[in-house]
């Protein structure tokens, strides 16, 4: 009976047609309710100014459903830099992962580092991609080496600004992950995740700070900065100081990215080189896996590479 009902009321809607709805019908309230913009379930933002890098950053925290229900768990770490382009499709993501069970994914507390600034049309792009050049890579070039070695635009973009990774490895390590260990529970067990600048970042602090983190996304990790420095010089030197590393690492990259405007660099910015070059030492406790994604390129891989990342770099995880 309840079904029929159900079909005999969708009927009734049906047949009314639009010229038979009153014209001056009014339309419902449409108000704005909050001034900054859509503000996400279980999200916070906070502010933090680090004495290293003697800027101010803003960090938006994505708490899982379950973090108010099990009030004695600690979660695992995500610290997901290049926030305004990653961090509203991660939540969405490990939203859904914590509803599936099957596809193996703990429900995380989810870190994401921000500009104390909006990242939107009305400023432009220019001031982000500054801080992302300061921020990420590893050593100083003036602009004019910039232009020389890459391109006047790219040149233009950074306005030489760089080489600050040495501070921003500090300012995680010594500034923003203990707060985040003291103001939320958090275990040790933490991923970083970055794309292109940021996913090179993410080799150099795996190389310089060995065990801050387990767990690397790395998502078209734009690695030609300086002669590939992190891809051969700073790998090179970690192979020559260790014999084990205790790491699961997940690099892709897309299929279009040969040619593509940009990431005009080699073909997989020497990617499958850097991969190979792990496999060889066989260190017993890495994991690294590297994926192509077939019709994708640099500005559209991330999305996927992130879903297929964070299951590859979690699949052995223990729940405590």
């Amino acid at each position: 009976m309840a079904m029929c009902g159900f079909v005999a009321f969708n009927a009734a809607l049906c047949s009314e047609r639009a010229e038979d709805a009153p014209s001056d019908r009014p339309l419902p309230l449409f108000k704005k309710v909050h001034p900054d913009g859509v503000v996400l379930d279980t999200t916070e933002r906070r502010r933090i100014t680090s004495r290293f890098v003697r800027d101010t950053y803003q960090i938006w925290v994505d708490l899982p459903w379950s973090y108010k229900a099990r009030p004695g768990k600690r979660f695992p770490l995500i610290v997901l830099l290049d926030a305004p382009i990653l961090f509203s499709a991660a939540e969405g993501m490990h939203k859904v992962f914590a509803n599936a069970p099957d596809e193996k994914v703990p429900d995380c507390v989810v870190v994401g580092v921000a500009p104390d600034f909006s990242v939107d049309a009305n400023i432009g792009l220019i001031p982000f991609m500054q801080e992302r050049g300061r921020d990420y890579t590893a050593t100083h070039m003036s602009e004019e080496e910039i232009a020389k070695k890459y391109s006047k635009s790219l040149a233009s973009m950074l306005g030489g600004r760089t080489g600050g990774a040495p501070r921003f490895t500090q300012f995680l390590k010594l500034e923003l992950i203990p707060l985040i260990e003291r103001e939320y529970r958090v275990t040790s067990d933490r991923a970083i995740v970055g794309y292109s600048a940021s996913a090179g970042y993410g080799c150099y602090v795996l190389f310089k700070e060995p065990g801050l983190f387990r767990r690397f996304v790395l998502l078209s990790p734009w690695l030609e900065w300086d002669d590939y420095l992190v891809a051969r010089k700073l790998q090179k030197e970690f192979f020559e100081r260790h014999s084990d590393l205790t790491a699961n690492i997940y690099i892709c990259t897309g299929s279009r990215e040969i040619g593509d405007p940009l990431n005009p660099n080699e073909e997989g910015r020497n990617e499958a080189a850097f991969v190979e070059r792990f496999k060889a030492r066989h260190y017993p406790s890495l994991k690294i896996d590297r994926r192509v994604f077939d019709d994708e390129s640099h500005a559209t891989v991330w999305m996927v590479g992130y879903s297929h990342g964070i299951r590859a770099v979690f699949s052995d995880f223990v729940e405590e």
